[in-house]
């Protein structure tokens, strides 16, 4: 089944797009707080190397 079909104008499509929106949003926020994670961990061992 196609999410793109034109039956979905309407209630249908508007609760789609708004669940992918959510979706895309949550994604943003995993990526950030990985990126965040990747950061502190080559800080610690930054750190670590400097000892």
């Amino acid at each position: 089944m196609s999410f793109q079909s034109p039956e979905l104008s309407g209630k249908g499509g508007q609760i789609w797009s708004r669940f992918q929106a959510r979706q895309h949003g949550y994604t943003n926020v995993l990526a950030k707080s990985l990126l965040q994670c990747q950061d502190l961990i080559l800080r610690v061992n930054g750190l670590a190397m400097d000892w």
